[in-house]
């Protein structure tokens, strides 16, 4: 069954992202393009556009990934709507944050925020451009409600994770020795 086979790419992507080794995980994205190109639907094109933008992302390649991210955006908007849009703004603020740009994304980070209901990695990405704009004082205060004794348990999930990486870049930027040793602890394993 080869969307089967296509899922356990899916995946193995992911897994191996987590587990830190490029080559399987390009391997990988590479054998699920081959396999998903005959069936030309728009989900699996938007899964390999997505992560070629990753990759050039990750490569430094700026200009790449945000052309990637942008098509791969016109290939999901149809059938993943939200989820494509906000795996586009992921991929764009990075590209901005690198460009020191980001104050750039702040109506669609706002736009975001709402429609997500302040999911917590929306409003940990949001803290960190906070400190990218010098709000320091603003981004404390967030990251002061997401980390600490009185704030809501981080989800053990990958939004969870990304959010935890997000917000240890924020503790990094305030200079708070407290809340990065609660985040190191989360990050540890990893």
């Amino acid at each position: 069954d080869v969307e089967l086979t296509l899922q356990a790419h899916l995946w193995l992507v992911l897994d191996l992202l987590e587990a830190g080794d490029r080559r399987a995980v390009e391997a990988q994205i590479e054998a699920f393009a081959l396999e998903a190109e005959p069936l030309r639907q728009p989900l699996f094109t938007w899964h390999v556009l997505t992560w070629r933008a990753m990759l050039a992302l990750l490569d430094g390649r700026l200009t790449d990934a945000e052309r990637l991210s942008s098509d791969a955006l016109a290939a999901g908007i149809r059938i993943e709507g939200p989820a494509a849009s906000q795996y586009h703004l992921t991929q764009m603020l990075a590209i901005r944050s690198e460009q020191c740009r980001s104050g750039e994304l702040e109506r669609a980070m706002s736009q975001t925020l709402a429609e997500t209901g302040g999911r917590i990695t929306w409003r940990a990405g949001a803290a960190g451009r906070l400190v990218e704009l010098g709000e320091l004082e603003l981004a404390r205060a967030e990251l002061e409600a997401l980390v600490g004794p009185d704030a809501p348990e981080i989800p053990a999930d990958g939004a969870g994770l990304a959010a935890t990486v997000l917000l240890a870049g924020v503790a990094l930027g305030l200079g708070d020795g407290v809340r990065a040793e609660i985040l190191y602890e989360r990050l540890l394993p990893y």
